[in-house]
């Protein structure tokens, strides 16, 4: 059962003691609920209130703090909408979307040019969720994306969940995880849904629930909210924790009594318990049956917040195994080779690339370039675990000038990397430094072997060859199974829905589609670095580490060069051999978060850090 941290009774609004009003600011049927990240408030919509003349003082939009504080200003819809059930916002340009159940429409509202909400420069617009072949259509809550810059609207009385565009485009639908949802919100961190609604029946008895899904409507998790003795629970946001802002916590609205049978009933609440740390009563989705990737979700391979094809995680966390083979358009995966890699959760994994073509030695061990290395944390011991001489030959004459960028080890042993040219590798595969390349070892360490594989064909999904800005230099899995890469410098590329996604080489996109040669898909913003201080320092090489959630714990990266970052009122400077960590609060088109020095590689030397794999809870050499 999950953490109940307090209970805000919405019932008891009160005005100020300057109000004339006698009527009590109440919200009794509280049905949709937000966070305003610029605001640090919680705004409610109240789709019922204008039926209570009882309660109604010509508002149906309500603020309050974090801990239940009333906060008293003109917030109201009641001109535009009597049925404000859901509401959302987009932290980049702050416009709310309000759902209307009654009209089938999603209002967006454009706060003006004073920012403010509810003031006469406001431009409030719709789109219509009637959808051809349903008879009503129920549009009782709605979330935006900070990943896809889309909309997801559930609908209750069908049990769906529609995402469409901000402009009203239909772009998907699944059937819902429970009987007549009520409230959506995403997870930033994940891109999973949590959903609200009615209860189970289980022995005789009904138990309240939140279903996390993936948004392709997968259960992940069912999180117990039978502490709070929910009546009607509508809305849901995620927002900091009221006692413990580093933490996150799920706010639900419940409406209590239904106003038809009791027109006097106030009994308006939200409850809040605690996110982070709940943990989940479903095992991971099996997602090893094969197929694309839509949305984010890959329906091909394991993840790396969970079991793994290769084994269990150490210590309820992995440290990013990922997919055992590429997903292809025709449905169905490439297995890899059993390697296995001894001390994998105590290892981290480093490529360097020396500034001359001289071998480098570090510990006891040779490398150059082309070299993966393992240094395992327990023994202290630097080893090769990448021998790149060895398997870069039988191809065109240029391999031997090959450098590898960066790389990720999944779960089978299999390495995915990106290299710095055009070259034909062994087995006349093709590729530049637009692709991502998938090796899998028959052997590795001294006398390594093994085949190649074209894992993403950059050219076919936005990465033009022309622009050498493009160029992949950093790689990594997410959770889902789904690629991550950053760039040189400047890209655009396909987003979601049509649109173009542009950033530079501070930000990690994720691919959202096809891989291996038939690549297809589109790109959504995993991490923009420009919002945590490090634009102009480019990321060129990084890794995911997940919680036993599968939430992004950590990023792991390195830039191309010195860096000096401002974040959260702390400056640290480093070089292009040090490794930072970033501990996100949020992430997509709103990253969040702080920044640690973890370690400075002294000992490489003349080398930089190109390529990185970190087992989790690294603290350094």
């Amino acid at each position: 059962m999950a953490k109940l941290v307090q209970i805000i009774y919405t019932s008891q609004f009160k005005p100020p003691v300057s109000e004339s009003n006698s009527l009590i600011v109440a919200s009794p049927d509280p049905s949709g609920i937000v966070y305003i990240d610029h605001l640090q408030s919680l705004f409610i919509a109240d789709g019922e209130v204008d039926e209570m003349k009882t309660r109604f003082v010509s508002k149906n939009l309500f603020e309050t703090t974090l801990t239940g504080s009333y906060v008293d200003n003109n917030l109201n819809a009641i001109n535009f909408t009597q049925e404000a059930t859901g509401i959302t916002y987009n932290p980049q340009n702050r416009f709310l979307y309000i759902s209307d159940d009654d009209r089938s429409r999603i209002y967006q509202v454009n706060p003006g040019a004073d920012g403010k909400y509810s003031t006469s420069d406001d431009v409030v617009t719709y789109f219509s969720t009637k959808i051809d072949g349903v008879l009503k259509s129920d549009s009782e809550d709605v979330a935006y994306s900070t990943r896809t810059g889309n909309l997801w609207v559930v609908d209750g009385l069908n049990a769906q969940v529609y995402q469409y565009t901000t402009s009203g485009q239909l772009v998907s639908q699944f059937g819902a995880a429970l009987a007549d949802p009520e409230g959506i919100v995403e997870d930033p961190l994940t891109g999973n849904l949590f959903l609200v609604g009615r209860p189970l029946i289980e022995a005789g008895i009904p138990v309240y629930y939140v279903f996390e899904v993936t948004n392709t409507g997968q259960v992940v998790s069912k999180i117990d909210i039978s502490a709070a003795n929910p009546n009607k629970p509508a809305g849901i946001t995620i927002a900091p924790n009221s006692q413990d802002p580093s933490k996150r916590s799920l706010y639900i609205v419940d409406r209590g009594l239904d106003n038809d049978d009791h027109p006097d009933e106030n009994d308006g609440r939200i409850y809040e318990f605690l996110l982070d740390g709940n943990g989940s009563t479903n095992p991971t989705p099996d997602t090893t049956s094969g197929g694309t990737t839509s949305g984010g979700t890959t329906s091909g391979g394991t993840t790396s917040g969970g079991t793994t094809s290769g084994g269990t995680t150490s210590g309820g966390t992995t440290s990013g195994g990922t997919t055992s083979g590429d997903t292809t358009t025709s449905g169905g995966t490439t297995s890899g080779s059993s390697t296995s890699l001894d001390s994998k959760f105590t290892t981290v994994f480093v490529a360097n690339s020396a500034s001359t073509n001289t071998t480098n030695t570090l510990g006891a061990v040779s490398f150059d370039k082309q070299d993966i290395l393992a240094y395992n944390q327990n023994t202290k011991i630097w080893s090769m675990y990448f021998d790149g001489s060895d398997v870069f030959k039988n191809g065109s004459s240029n391999l031997k000038d090959v450098r590898l960028r960066d790389f990720h080890i999944n779960s089978d042993g299999s390495i995915l990397f990106a290299i710095n040219q055009s070259v034909t590798l062994p087995g006349a595969i093709t590729a530049d430094e637009y692709d991502v390349i998938k090796f899998t070892p028959t052997s590795t360490g001294e006398n390594t072997s093994g085949t190649f594989q074209i894992y993403l064909d950059g050219s076919k999904v936005g990465l033009d060859p022309g622009v050498k800005s493009e160029v992949i230099d950093g790689i990594a899995i997410d959770s889902d199974g789904a690629l991550v890469i950053s760039t040189r410098n400047g890209f655009k590329v396909p987003g979601a829905s049509g649109t173009e996604l542009s950033g530079s080489g501070e930000d990690l996109i994720k691919f959202n589609g096809t891989t291996g040669e038939n690549t297809v898909g589109t790109w959504t913003m995993l991490f923009d670095g420009s919002d945590v201080g490090l634009k102009d320092n480019n990321i060129d090489s990084f890794w995911l580490d997940y919680d036993s959630n599968k939430n992004i714990k950590y990023i792991y990266l390195s830039t191309e060069k010195a860096f000096s970052i401002t974040n959260n009122s702390k400056t640290i400077t480093g070089s292009d051999s040090d490794i930072l960590r970033f501990t996100p609060t949020s992430l997509g088109n709103d990253t969040k978060g702080s920044f640690e020095l973890i370690t400075r590689l002294d000992g490489l030397g003349a080398s930089t850090i190109e390529g990185l794999a970190v087992s989790p809870n690294f603290s350094g050499f």
